[in-house]
């Protein structure tokens, strides 16, 4: 897959509350985000939401149906079904503030720039959370139910902030 993704944004986290990744049009057809070593201030829940107008502004509407499943190394599997959410979660367990504990995922955005579909996602991460330094993988998907172009995406938390890490955006070329 070398030299098919293009850069479309990148935002270094540095104790930010929210990070918006934005550059998603008509020019590719497919969108992959990847979050390299996100580290959070406190224990909390990684969530995200599409972006849409300019300035990117997330889309709270109650249309975010998601699925996921969750396999953790001190604990059993689990998965979960919800429906008409404000948000997505990236994984239903809250991630710690050690020094060890760290976020990583990957994420495919389909048909965010067709105002006639809902947007889609799918992705996969990997963490390791406090205090027992337990990995936690999550595979999950959502469907966004509106029917508009979205532009990005808005990666947050209740309560907290990212410390530190690496947020990408980028196009898949056609």
């Amino acid at each position: 897959m070398s030299g098919s993704l293009v850069l479309l944004d990148s935002v270094t986290a540095s104790n930010d509350t929210s990070i918006i990744l934005s550059g998603i049009d008509s020019t590719y057809d497919v969108f992959q985000v990847v979050v390299s070593n996100a580290v959070h201030s406190t224990g909390d829940y990684d969530k995200f939401r599409f972006t849409s107008g300019s300035p990117a502004t997330p889309d709270t509407t109650a249309k975010y149906d998601n699925a996921y499943y969750v396999v953790r190394g001190l604990g059993a599997f689990y998965y979960n079904l919800v429906n008409d959410q404000t948000y997505t979660y990236i994984s239903p367990y809250t991630k710690g503030n050690g020094s060890n504990d760290i976020t990583n995922l990957t994420m495919h955005i389909f048909c965010a720039n067709i105002s006639t579909q809902g947007t889609y996602a799918y992705w996969e991460e990997a963490s390791i959370s406090s205090p027992s330094e337990q990995a936690i993988q999550t595979r999950g998907s959502t469907r966004h139910q509106t029917y508009q172009t979205m532009n990005g995406v808005n990666f947050f938390m209740d309560t907290g902030s990212y410390t530190s890490g690496e947020f990408r955006l980028y196009g898949l070329k056609k």
